[in-house]
């Protein structure tokens, strides 16, 4: 059976029809957005991500799951529903795979219906979240400092989160959230120059005993790092997100001293040296664009949500802009409007209605702007690669 998805009637029939699993053919644009749809729309639970061979390997994970060759997706999943998610004009290739390797259950994923999952996406990430999940800086400095990093670090003074105030934002949200949360991002920053960087794992899955504990890093230290942190990363189910900069690292012996303790390290993208890009978002220091429709066609408002002393945070920018303000003496407001205290709200309820409300930060987001593209580099700290 080969049928085309162009419509949600169909997308609901393969979520009914589930019992033994879906697997995405396709991991680019279209894979992964069709992901995000199915568990967002339809919480459903993907088994993996399956490319045509290990030649077309770029990473081996993507979010949690799994990225396999197909003819090894096949050995124990052949009776499970298979969507080809890539463009109209390389579907007919995978098709001919797929029922060759003996694949009988095949959805195709047509153009139109992938623009149908991109508005509705936006639509979703717009609604109140039903869990928590939520990325946090334990450190704001960083050992890479890139140009023009988003998150402001080149600009901070050497910062260290502590653990006593980690604990007990942690401990309050996990009491607001009924000890449930989907996803919680450690980073920084560059985590790994916190020294207490596995006292974060214990803690957080102290209260959030079952989310997915991930822990961001661009890996300049990770070879440097002792049995006690690969201890507490299998201890806790941390998984290890790695991006890759045009910086010298020895990618194999990291992935070979993982394996020693059967850990997988994740890539945040998989990009030879010098092709990393960095992106320049367009500021109006002026405040003066309209928030509403900023807050709407933002990819990052309510998606990127930040925990940062006791508040949360709709976006990053939004939580770690003191950082630029204090260092260029900036006449930008900031206020408490930008972020909703956890220890003043009555529920969860409360806190994902505040998480999908523009703040008035978002004034200072030129999003009329298209972002720039500009090579990776290290920091002059000079404003033009803000502002």
């Amino acid at each position: 059976m080969v049928e085309k998805i162009k419509s949600d009637e169909v997308v609901e029939t393969i979520c009914r029809g589930t019992s033994e699993g879906i697997v995405i053919y396709g991991a680019g644009l279209y894979g992964r957005t069709l992901y995000q749809y199915l568990e967002q729309k339809y919480h459903v639970d993907i088994k993996c991500f399956a490319v045509s061979s290990r030649e077309h390997l770029d990473c081996e994970r993507i979010e949690s799951k799994a990225v396999v060759p197909i003819d090894e997706v096949v050995k124990e999943n052949s009776q499970c529903i298979l969507v080809i998610a890539v463009s109209e004009q390389k579907q007919r290739e995978l098709l001919d795979l797929a029922l060759k390797l003996g694949f009988t259950k095949i959805y195709l994923v047509l153009n139109e219906f992938l623009r149908y999952m991109q508005s509705e996406l936006n639509v979703i990430r717009l609604e109140p979240l039903k869990m928590l999940k939520f990325e946090v800086h334990i450190t704001d400095h960083c050992n890479l400092n890139c140009k023009g990093c988003y998150h402001f670090s080149p600009l901070s003074e050497e910062s260290f989160l502590s653990t006593e105030e980690f604990e007990r934002d942690l401990k309050q949200l996990s009491q607001i959230c009924k000890g449930e949360a989907s996803h919680i991002t450690l980073l920084g920053g560059e985590p790994l120059l916190h020294p207490q960087v596995t006292d974060f794992f214990y803690i957080t899955r102290k209260y959030f005993e079952k989310c997915e504990i991930e822990l961001l890093t661009n890996g300049v230290l990770l070879n440097r790092m002792d049995e006690k942190f690969w201890q507490a990363c299998v201890e806790n189910r941390v998984f290890v997100n790695c991006t890759k900069y045009p910086v010298k690292i020895d990618y194999d012996s990291l992935e070979k001293k993982a394996e020693t303790y059967k850990l997988h390290i994740d890539y945040h993208n998989d990009v030879g040296a010098g092709e990393k890009m960095l992106i320049k978002y367009p500021f109006d220091l002026q405040g003066k664009q309209p928030i509403e429709w900023n807050y709407a066609h933002c990819t990052r408002s309510n998606k990127c949500i930040t925990l940062k002393h006791g508040r949360l945070f709709t976006c990053p920018m939004a939580a770690h802009a003191h950082l630029a303000k204090d260092f260029f003496g900036l006449n930008m407001e900031l206020s408490d409007k930008d972020s909703i205290d956890i220890y003043a709200v009555r529920n969860f309820e409360e806190i994902a209605r505040f998480l999908i409300t523009p703040i008035p930060f978002c004034r200072y987001c030129n999003l009329k702007v298209k972002p720039e593209q500009q090579e990776w580099s290290v920091s002059k700290k000079s404003m033009d690669e803000w502002f």
